[in-house]
């Protein structure tokens, strides 16, 4: 039930959010970037600091040197994957798109087959480039990926929106029969979030309120088994990632506060999320077992 209670907040908040950005309330994009920095500093990192508690319950010959091994091996992934972006920035954008795509898609592994969550997934990453082409394209640009590559990546994004529209309809009695109304209301307000609301206020909502709740109540359901738990692995965690920001703010170059987070936050996450998806893809086949 309690992923239902996180459904009812995404799908209430939102609705209310887009509401008013329809109505054209007034919100500068500063405030945007504010309440980003703040709900994926707050949400969005604790989620993936789960992992570390994640990895205490895979098998190793000896806990110790196991877990040290976890560390150093998750580590290199994301260290190796950032390298790469810094290098290859239009591919690296293009690779963590479909991972990421794949990564949300597990947000509704027990619900929906993978074709179609794997559908809505990409419904959810792409639909902000229908009318907010131009935002995306200038935050590509912020994380290194120049124009032409930049636009032909919007512009591809756009094709498959309109592809997946068209699946879904196809989709529709799948999606419709899913085993709560409120998971069947989420659908519809993602891809209204997607299509309507500015890119960084449709990511807040969506990776904060939804995808990271579902995350962390999977962990509480089959992984926590007290506080202590959460203090010993996620809190040195988190802190380690936010003081690695912070070491990375401070060596970039003055250009802008704005456009220096946004390289942190986002290539961060490309390099976290590759880990982090091998981390949960162990976890879930684990508990599949």
């Amino acid at each position: 039930m309690e992923k239902i209670i996180c459904s009812k907040v995404y799908i209430f908040a939102t609705a209310a959010i887009t509401a008013l950005w329809v109505m054209s309330l007034p919100i500068s994009d500063e405030f945007l970037f504010v309440v980003f920095l703040l709900t994926v500093s707050l949400l969005g990192i604790p989620h993936g600091a789960m992992d570390a508690l994640l990895a205490t319950s895979f098998d190793y010959k000896n806990k110790v040197t196991g877990l040290f091994g976890f560390f150093i091996a998750y580590s290199v992934v994301a260290t190796v994957s950032i390298a790469i972006w810094l290098q290859f920035p239009g591919a690296a954008l293009v690779a963590f798109l479909i991972v990421s795509t794949y990564h949300f898609s597990q947000d509704w592994r027990h619900m929906l087959s993978f074709f179609a969550r794997l559908n809505l997934a990409t419904l959810v990453l792409s639909g902000p480039t229908i009318f907010y082409s131009k935002d995306v394209t200038e935050i590509f640009q912020m994380l290194g990926i120049e124009s032409p590559a930049s636009v032909y990546v919007v512009q591809g994004m756009q094709t498959i929106f309109f592809i997946s529209l068209i699946t879904a309809v196809f989709l529709f009695k799948q999606y419709w029969r899913m085993q709560n109304s409120w998971r069947t209301w989420e659908i519809p307000v993602l891809v209204v979030s997607a299509v309507a609301l500015p890119p960084l206020l449709h990511f807040t909502l969506y990776f904060c309120l939804l995808h990271s709740f579902k995350h962390m109540l999977d962990i509480f359901q089959n992984q926590v088994s007290s506080v202590k738990q959460i203090l010993i692995f996620a809190v040195p965690t988190i802190l380690v990632t936010y003081l690695g920001m912070y070491v990375a703010y401070k060596l970039l170059p003055p250009i802008s506060v704005e456009e220096n987070v946004m390289k942190i936050v986002f290539i961060g996450l490309f390099g976290l999320t590759m880990s982090h998806m091998v981390v949960i893809h162990c976890w879930h086949r684990r508990l599949s077992v």
